[in-house]
């Protein structure tokens, strides 16, 4: 009995090992099993990140809310975010600076920028592109302002871009550049620091307007670019260089330009004309022409061209312009303070001898002042239609040579018209006085004439002048009067014949000097050889000559004419020459003394 339980037991042993055998083999192969299970399902392990490198990320975006008006959202293809220094590295950045306010945004982009997340400063070094008020839904901008420069700082707080390097701007109807650039979406204003080179072309593919100055601060709301000096404008032949200017833009095209104190110039193929004013403000077309000018300040214009020099100068001058074969032409000016018209014609060739021309022909001077001119120009602007003045003026003409008369008009309004070369072919003037200065003479085989002075005076006056500006007529109207030394004279009208040297006096005529004095209708002098033809009831006094008293004749001897009497004469017609010593008397002749 006990043999074959010692069996038992030794058998059962051996079964319970190959139990527990068992047990752990199916305890591994579940092991096993589920930790094959458990790696094919486990996440994958990201690489480790390189060093000093908090984290990083593909297509990354972000927004940065300032107020209810504005905030900033960013987009980019890489993010990488730097532990030491902290700062965050973007790849193809696209950032918009929106303001809700107005429904529009800035675009900037660039292909890497760093963010400094201390100072909330971000940093592109290379090219970076900026579109100005873009609208938010899409739709085309109502101007168009692109900058493109490189170096360029954004302040996420403030939103204030900035760049000191090279900049270069895109706009309607041109472009622009500069050295070192700033632009404050909030504000929308874009200043640029020094080299300022503007361009624009003009909607009628004219010649494109180039400005400079050294510092130049662009207001988008106002459409107004305020430029510091130097500034110089320049359209194809014209030029300006001025003081601190302000340029006024109009859908994107220059309008106005005011700049302090300005001087330019026009150089045209037969005309240069030249200007200044401390204050000059000009106006521009769509086509960047000139339409108007406003001078205020010593304000001058001064035309050179085969005829000679024009220049007209006022406290203000207003100049308006047209439009013709592609330039601006000048049209109409007016003075206005301290008005003046100077004209000098050009000298003409000197004579075989060698010397100065001085024959009658050769013009001299002539200046024309009033508080207020007006003139208008003939269809091109290179020559003057008419002058006028619109107050009390003064008209002038200075001698060529010294032999030559010097005249001056006074009036209380006068026009003035224009040949061609800018001659002088008639003026008109009303409350008219005129001065006439003639040099001293010499005479042939005589004593010298005297120098001698002409004035006169009337309600109204014409003149008019040859194709060489030479006087030939002057009519003058209502209370004619004239003095020259001891003559006088005084009638309704009166016509100065400047060919003859004859003066005629109509309608109430009355001539006299120290010889004596005549009434007539009407009375012709002939200033050359002192003759008098008066006609229509006349009536005259011949006062006695000035004699030495030891030449009066003797008591009961003074014949039929007493000398040292008056004599008195009437007729239908009366001549006289000789100096009034002699007279002839015609139809109904009477005379008489006593």
């Amino acid at each position: 009995g006990d043999v074959i339980l010692g069996d038992m037991f030794r058998r059962a042993r051996w079964l319970l090992l190959l139990a527990i055998v068992l047990i752990l083999v199916a305890v591994a192969v579940v092991f096993v099993t589920r930790r094959r299970d458990q790696a094919r399902h486990r996440p994958n392990v990201s690489a480790p990140l390189p060093v000093n490198t908090l984290g990083t990320a593909e297509m990354w975006e972000y927004e940065v809310t300032s107020g209810d008006e504005a905030h900033v959202r960013m987009r980019a293809s890489n993010f990488r975010q730097i532990e030491n220094p902290s700062r965050i590295l973007l790849k193809d950045l696209e950032m918009e600076v929106r303001n809700l306010k107005t429904g529009t945004f800035d675009l900037v982009k660039t292909a890497e920028a760093s963010f400094d997340t201390a100072t909330n400063l971000m940093y592109s070094e290379g090219d970076v592109e900026i579109r100005i008020r873009l609208p938010l839904d899409g739709s085309e901008p109502d101007k168009k302002m692109i900058i493109h420069s490189s170096g360029v700082h954004f302040d996420t707080k403030s939103q204030k871009m900035w760049t000191e390097r090279h900049a270069r701007m895109e706009f309607d109807g041109g472009e622009g550049e500069g050295e070192g650039a700033t632009y404050d979406p909030a504000t929308h204003v874009l200043e640029v620091a020094s080299g300022v080179k503007i361009h624009w072309q003009g909607e009628g593919g004219g010649a494109p307007m180039e400005l400079e100055a050294s510092h130049a601060v662009y207001h988008e709301v106002g459409s107004t670019v305020d430029l510091q000096a130097p500034v110089t404008l320049k359209r194809g032949t014209l030029s300006v260089v001025g003081g601190a200017t302000l340029v006024t833009l109009v859908e994107g095209q220059i309008s106005t330009v005011e700049t302090a104190p300005a001087a330019g110039s026009d150089q045209l193929p037969k005309r240069k004309v030249d200007f200044g004013a401390e204050h000059l403000k000009m106006w521009f077309n769509g086509e960047s022409l000139v339409q108007k000018m406003e001078g205020t300040g010593a304000a001058r214009v001064l035309t050179h061209d085969a005829g000679g020099e024009t220049l007209m100068s006022g406290d203000k001058l207003d100049l308006a312009f047209v439009t013709a074969e592609g330039e601006s032409q000048l049209s109409h000016a007016v003075a206005t303070g301290h008005g003046r018209m100077e004209t000098h014609p050009t000298p003409r060739p000197a004579g075989k001898s060698g010397g100065q021309n001085k024959d009658q022909s050769q013009q001299g001077p002539k200046i024309l002042t009033s508080e207020m001119l007006e003139l208008t120009m003939k269809p091109g602007g290179q020559e003057i239609d008419q002058a006028r003045t619109l107050a009390a003026g003064k008209l002038e003409f200075l001698p060529a040579s010294p032999d030559d008369r010097r005249r001056q008009l006074d009036a209380a309004q006068m026009t003035v018209w224009y040949g061609a070369q800018n001659v002088v072919s008639r003026f008109h003037a009303t409350k008219a006085a005129t001065r006439t200065e003639t040099p001293a003479r010499p005479v042939p085989g005589g004593k010298p004439k005297p120098a001698a002075v002409t004035l006169t005076r009337s309600r109204d006056l014409e003149a008019h002048f040859d194709a060489k500006g030479q006087m030939t007529t002057m009519d003058q109207n209502g209370d004619f009067t004239y003095e020259e030394g001891t003559r006088r004279a005084k009638s309704d009208t009166a016509q100065m014949d400047e060919s003859n040297n004859a003066m005629l006096l109509r309608g109430q005529a009355r001539a006299w000097d120290e010889t004596g004095s005549t009434d007539a209708e009407e009375i012709q002098i002939d200033q050359k050889s002192g003759t008098m033809d008066a006609k229509g009831h006349v009536s005259s006094v011949r006062l006695p000559d000035h004699k030495d008293p030891k030449d009066a004749p003797k008591d009961g001897d003074s014949g039929l004419i007493e000398s040292d009497k008056p004599m008195m004469g009437s007729g239908q017609e009366m001549v006289t020459w000789d100096r009034n010593r002699k007279i002839r008397y015609t139809t109904n002749a009477v005379v008489w003394q006593g």
